[in-house]
């Protein structure tokens, strides 16, 4: 053979030994970054669950409520808030 072919066969064998490896590296980042993902969800699950007995029933909500609130209220505002809310949850 002539030596540019040894070199091209010897390039391309190269390329392709970089290629599997860049890929086998791609797969091992995918990997950890799965085993990474399913032990964070383990730790919160085992969180929660020891925080409700085992019991996963409820769910911790934020939300925000705007109150309108009568001008009597205006001197003890608390006060007022507490009653409207206690309103929602009678409802």
């Amino acid at each position: 053979m002539s030596k540019f072919k040894e070199a091209k066969e010897k390039r391309q064998t190269d390329d392709s030994k970089e290629q599997k490896k860049k890929v086998e590296k791609r797969q091992q980042q995918q990997q950890e970054r799965e085993e990474s993902e399913r032990a964070k969800a383990m730790r919160t699950t085992e969180r929660r669950g020891s925080v409700t007995g085992g019991l996963q029933c409820f769910k911790e909500v934020s939300a925000k409520i705007y109150v309108h609130l009568s001008p009597s209220f205006l001197a003890d505002v608390p006060r007022g808030i507490d009653l409207q809310l206690n309103r929602y949850l009678l409802k």
